[in-house]
């Protein structure tokens, strides 16, 4: 019997073995090291067990097709299609677009049909499918695939690519006028799409479907080329008188303001003068450029001159806060509240009608006349989308106005109807913990349907953004019970899944929660995610639990994988400059920027320099300070944070005023996530508070 016992106490190391295999091929899925995950599974440092060989050749396969070796990822792929696991449809799918890249039509074909119904990819796989039925001269077929789809709902994101096959399919029946109409259609109402780039040649436009096709750009963030386009437009039209000019003019003007060419905008005055002066929206991008250069009274003179021009217009309330803005830098509180108390009056649909009510109490609590700012927050109050703001800083108007029992009970109001929110943490930072026996804990039991296999699959191999997709679409597709959502969510957390779990509470457990269950549900949406990497690090480098989890969960929503547009890398979003000086100031070996993806590196890099910063500023002042600075200058840099904390520090300005005066949208949001997670965190894991030994 000996053997038994030997066997029975080698599982625990087994399972740990099989364990640590998973975490290594998620850690370098992570990281996109396709190189290094092949050369891991090639020479056996990482070996999946018998059953789960279809996992291990789909991994294989994919690595090698994100590599460029296309021959190479058919045998592990073919292996992976013909198994019985949830990824064959995917092995399937990318099998297809082997054979589509080496024009292997028929064994493309072949492999798109066997697609299923019931996966995400089923629609791509079908656009697929009548690509390379039009590159076989198969009209019937394709026909017959065009008119499914037609009778079915193709998502937005697929809608240019079909438009792309229908055009390709009136050509190859050489039909150019349909086909013409669906490029115009493409290349006009998708631009920054990638089938409209494939188009070659581009459709003619006409000047005024020129300009639909600019609007569009920039409505996707591509600015210089619709700049480029637009100048090149200007530069045609042979009729200075041209109707289509005033369009142009305030489209070009905004262009070059996107592209941060203010003096550009300012030289195309004259022409505004003369043929946009009935453009409304050239005026106030003409009064932004000479506002953002410092000639406040040409930028003045120009947002006067369009709200007595274009009082309809959507740009008149955005002129108004302008307006408001510019007399508050310059310390003229009266003129600027005279703005915004015009704004929430004469536009009070406008999308900036409560800040500008917001900022009128403020103004007036600045002034310490705080009996008139409470008027102005508790009118506003029950029309504001952010009730928390104007309960917050009302209760604070009532205590400094000696109204204190009128205070407090707002204070609870917003501590019992907010419990996730920065104004809440504002209001009671060290809060009483949650009773354990009201929070539901995670059950690992249950049960899900089979349909949920290839999205837990896709997780489990740290294929995130695809498990999303995957998941995401099930989900579409009926309802589920609830209990059947939260087992869901119950096995995204055993597989480390944190930022699939935040997106299904969001959408599909909150929903029937009341505010109680809510507060019983919380731990879902504010889960102790990489615990084992987080705790240690945070108590090395004396970092508040909450804090550490609160930033991470701001910062990537728990994805180990995240990229920002502006290169922010994992976890922590380390800039990868950031990242290079730590790894010196820590004496570590240069490693490949790609490595910063690595859960623990990213973690152990981020908590140093998040303990840099607090050091920084632990003396500036009294809490929250060091905590707020320290924040900021995380997310905006220490140069903004200096500059913004001497200009408070010569107001004598309190920590919460100085958070609603941040000069960076993007900053004062990122702060108020923070606190607000920190308020949770710190009631929810009381015992784990503090990260310091």
């Amino acid at each position: 019997m000996r053997w038994f016992y030997l066997l029975w106490a080698l599982i625990p190391v087994l399972v740990f073995a099989q364990d640590f295999q998973i975490e290594k091929v998620q850690y370098l899925v992570y990281e996109r090291n396709w190189k290094a995950l092949e050369q891991n599974l090639n020479s056996g440092e990482i070996v999946f067990p018998e059953g789960d060989r279809a996992s291990s050749d789909f991994i294989l396969g994919y690595s090698l097709l994100k590599q460029g070796k296309t021959r190479e990822s058919i045998e592990p792929l073919t292996k992976a299609a013909e198994s019985a696991s949830p990824l064959s449809v995917y092995a399937h799918y990318y099998l297809g677009k082997v054979y589509a890249d080496l024009e292997y039509g028929a064994s493309a074909e072949e492999h798109y049909l066997k697609v299923s119904p019931a996966s995400p990819l089923y629609l791509q796989s079908k656009l697929s499918l009548i690509e390379q039925y039009l590159k076989a001269k198969k009209i019937e077929p394709a026909a017959t695939e065009i008119y499914q789809l037609r009778q079915s709902k193709i998502p937005d994101h697929l809608y240019p690519e079909f438009l792309f096959l229908e055009a390709e399919f009136y050509r190859v029946q050489n039909q150019p006028g349909p086909a013409l109409e669906k490029q115009i259609e493409l290349y006009m109402n998708f631009p920054a799409s990638v089938p409209a780039a494939r188009l070659a040649p581009t459709p003619y436009l006409k000047p005024d479907q020129k300009i639909i096709r600019a609007r569009r750009l920039m409505d996707a963030g591509r600015h210089r080329l619709a700049k480029e386009e637009l100048k090149e437009l200007k530069a045609e039209l042979k009729a200075p008188e041209d109707k289509i000019l005033p369009q142009l003019l305030g489209l070009l003007a905004r262009a070059y303001f996107s592209c941060n060419e203010y003096s550009a905008v300012i030289s195309l005055e004259k022409d505004g003068k003369k043929y946009a002066s009935k453009n409304p929206e050239f005026w106030f991008y003409l009064a932004w450029a000479y506002h953002r250069l410092g000639k406040d009274q040409d930028a003045q003179e120009h947002y006067h001159r369009l709200l007595q021009k274009f009082p309809q217009s959507d740009f008149a309330p955005r002129a108004l806060y302008h307006l408001a803005r510019m007399a508050e830098a310059k310390g003229e509180l009266n003129s600027a509240q005279d703005y915004f108390e015009k704004l929430s009056r004469v536009y009070p649909e406008s999308e900036f009608a409560e800040e500008a009510s917001f900022q009128t109490g403020l103004i007036f609590f600045r002034q310490r006349a705080y009996g008139k700012a409470a008027e102005i927050f508790n009118k506003a109050l029950p029309r504001s989308k952010n009730q928390d703001q104007f309960l917050y800083w009302l209760a604070k108007s009532y205590d400094l106005n000696d109204e204190t029992e009128k205070a407090s009970q707002l204070r609870q109001q917003l501590i019992d109807n907010f419990p996730v929110s920065a104004y809440t943490f504002l209001s009671d930072p060290n809060p009483k913990p949650f009773a354990r026996s009201s929070i539901v804990q995670p059950s690992f039991s249950m049960e899900l349907p089979t349909e949920f296999s290839a999205g837990l699959s896709l997780a489990r191999l740290g294929f995130l953004d695809l498990a999303q997709d995957d998941l995401n679409w099930q989900l579409k597709q009926k309802s589920y019970p609830f209990q059947t959502l939260v087992g869901l969510a119950n096995k995204l957390i055993e597989l480390k899944a944190y930022c699939l779990i935040i997106k299904i509470y969001y959408n599909y457990i909150a929903p029937s929660l009341t505010p109680e269950q809510k507060i019983s549900y919380i731990g879902y949406l504010y889960p102790r995610a990489f615990s084992e990497l987080v705790e240690p690090r945070a108590r090395k480098y004396k970092i508040d639990l909450s804090l550490a989890y609160a930033l991470m969960r701001a910062e990537s929503n728990f994805h180990p994988g995240a990229l920002s547009s502006a290169g922010a890398i994992g976890l922590t979003q380390v800039m990868p400059f950031v990242a290079d000086a730590t790894m010196r100031k820590m004496n570590m070996e240069k490693v490949d920027r790609i490595e910063y993806y690595h859960p623990e590196l990213n973690i152990e890099i981020g908590f140093y320099h998040l303990n840099e910063l607090q050091t920084r500023y632990q003396l500036a002042g009294p809490d929250p300070w060091p905590l707020f600075l320290t924040l900021c200058a995380y997310n905006a840099g220490t140069q903004a944070v200096n500059k913004w904390f001497e200009e408070a520090s010569k107001w004598a300005m309190p920590p919460d005023l100085w958070l609603e005066m941040l000069a960076y949208p993007e900053t004062k949001s990122y702060l108020k996530r923070i606190l607000a997670g920190i308020y949770i965190y710190r009631q929810l894991y009381p015992e784990q508070a503090s990260g310091v030994d």
